[in-house]
């Protein structure tokens, strides 16, 4: 599993993710939009994606499944 360096987990400008199993995407609210990245190795990183007055907010989570 190779996932690119980024030095802040909130906001990136840029995430590369490979050897992935599976993606799932869900909405979780109005503005919320939640993504589970499965690897083929087992390990399960999430990204959340709020709009909250005309602003985009990203959080990247590695390794939390």
């Amino acid at each position: 599993m190779e996932v690119e360096e980024m030095n802040d987990e909130k906001n990136p400008d840029e995430i590369v993710v490979k050897d992935i199993d599976m993606i799932h995407f869900e909405m979780m609210d109005d503005g919320f939009l939640w993504c589970g990245i499965y690897h083929k190795n087992g390990q399960v990183d999430h990204f959340n994606i709020t709009a909250k007055k005309n602003k985009l907010s990203t959080i990247w989570m590695p390794n939390c499944g």
